[in-house]
């Protein structure tokens, strides 16, 4: 973008990393920081059982130290498409196969 300044790169991992932006604020006399974690592209699946019920699966969160239950969905794979990706989600995690796909969204992060 046009009113950053600078960039650093705080924190490097291979499913996220940490940046710090250097930018100019409205008035473009000002210098302001914004942080910002970048991590790949995501799916989640909302899937229906025969009986018309939500899957869930039960996942352990490490920062709530907690089982939950969610609905699927994981990273999209580098090449991969969204579709691919949410049919190996589907089926790592909950070991289904579905016949029928429908994209009910789409959400972009403040990135």
């Amino acid at each position: 973008p046009r009113d950053r300044c600078g960039s650093d790169r705080i924190f490097e991992h291979p499913f996220l990393s940490l940046r710090r932006d250097h930018f100019r604020g409205p008035t473009g006399t000002d210098e302001k920081l914004a942080y910002l974690i970048e991590i790949a592209d995501w799916v989640n699946i909302v899937a229906f059982d025969a009986s018309e019920q939500v899957l869930l699966v039960s996942q352990y969160r490490y920062g709530t130290r907690s089982v939950t239950l969610e609905i699927p969905g994981g990273a999209i794979d580098a090449g991969e498409t969204p579709l691919a990706a949410a049919r190996r989600e589907l089926l790592e995690e909950m070991g289904f196969e579905a016949d029928e796909w429908r994209q009910v969204g789409v959400v972009e992060p403040d990135r």
